[in-house]
């Protein structure tokens, strides 16, 4: 692979994320303007539907950004099963750790 093939690929690679951070910056504050944070909701599940509606933006953002990048099938499934792992491996451990904390605070 020559210089310039090298340079166009990473060029491509990051303009692509700089992009996804974009949209998922822009999705984040929509739900901002959804759900702001300083209104007293009558809805007793106004936070939860905040929380859950940013978890989302996030994870699908991420998705997006696996599936946009540049890399082989099979990275794209190594990291797809990295990813698996994560989320498993933080919730079977979150049972008394952060994690715990973090998804109590959700189903609030």
């Amino acid at each position: 692979m020559d210089i310039p093939d090298i340079f166009i690929s990473l060029a491509t690679g990051a303009s692509i994320i700089l992009v996804v951070a974009i949209l998922i910056w822009l999705a984040l504050q929509l739900s901002d303007r959804i759900y702001p944070e300083s209104v007293e909701a009558d809805d007793e599940h106004y936070r939860f539907k905040r929380q859950i509606t940013k978890v989302l933006i996030v994870a699908f953002g991420l998705i997006f950004l696996l599936i946009l990048l540049p890399i082989s099938d099979s990275t794209r499934g190594q990291l797809f099963s990295l990813l698996g792992l994560v989320i498993t491996a933080m919730i079977a451990l979150g049972s008394t750790s952060f994690v715990s904390n973090a998804m109590a605070g959700i189903m609030l």
